[in-house]
């Protein structure tokens, strides 16, 4: 299976810029004989904008239906993070399409970054979904860092063989002045999961500087990482101009467990990390 990793540019509040992107890499992705589509996370309107809430809409909504459409026409399973409006709360929401345009997941980010706690509501629950292309679960950037691993594990015991992950990684001036390697806080828990579940993660950022909010200063990098069972996987090139889409080819694990023995094997496995 092909998976393809679209580290798009994503502007601050440009949605028809921003959607525009989208479409290219969709199209190229369709070109070049992909299944699943992965753009970062609030490729609508850019993370951690507070301005930009205004511009939110509802799931489904125009924005949504723009994304469903997208799916069809280049007949994709299509995960993408959107800036979702429900009544008067906002979520940091993904969301995955099939190519005959059915919303298989919508999930609302938990992890909520420090900083903008009052921005993003918190997500209230997990899942995933039977595929033609194997079972399905989604995550958002932040619920997959070490200290949430426990949102990664839930999925894996659902018997996750894909998790799918729209990101926004970013670094602060001090970082880029120190010339540090990226990518280790995700490679970390990514292969446990992979490891501990037969999984295979998919993380995909967008690449960008953050105007707005508290967050303000801070550049998106891109260094979008794919990693399956036995150490295999893909990662991207790191930098604020690094916008480019990759092509991750995969065998997807069937788990040999379920149930109480995948929860025996899983919670020995987890006490050694």
């Amino acid at each position: 299976m092909k998976i393809g990793m679209g580290q798009m540019l994503v502007e601050a509040g440009d949605l028809e810029g921003n959607l525009h992107r989208a479409a290219v890499f969709a199209e190229e992705a369709q070109q070049l004989g992909c299944e699943i589509l992965v753009l970062p996370e609030c490729c609508d309107l850019g993370w951690a904008n507070p301005d930009d809430l205004a511009l939110a809409e509802p799931v489904p909504g125009k924005t949504s239906e723009w994304f469903r459409s997208l799916a069809m026409r280049c007949q994709l399973y299509l995960a993408a993070g959107l800036t979702e409006k429900d009544g008067d709360r906002y979520y940091n929401t993904a969301v995955l399409y099939s190519p005959q345009g059915e919303l298989l997941l919508k999930h609302r980010k938990i992890n909520v970054l420090t900083g903008i706690e009052d921005m993003y509501s918190v997500g209230d629950r997990l899942g995933v979904v039977d595929t033609p292309v194997g079972r399905i679960g989604m995550s958002i950037c932040a619920d997959n860092l070490e200290e949430s691993a426990v949102i990664g594990r839930v999925l894996g015991r659902m018997g996750c063989q894909l998790l799918l992950s729209p990101s926004s990684w970013a670094v602060d001036d001090a970082f880029l002045a120190e010339k540090k390697r990226y990518g280790q806080e995700w490679k970390t828990p990514y292969t446990a999961l992979a490891d501990t579940y037969g999984m295979s993660i998919v993380g995909v950022s967008n690449v960008g500087e953050v105007t707005k909010g508290a967050w303000k200063g801070w550049h998106c990098i891109g260094n979008s990482i794919a990693i399956g069972p036995g150490g295999t996987g893909k990662e991207l090139p790191f930098g604020v101009d690094q916008e480019t889409l990759a092509i991750w080819d995969i065998c997807l694990q069937t788990p040999e467990k379920t149930g109480t023995s995948l929860a025996e094997s899983a919670f020995a496995a987890e006490k050694k990390l």
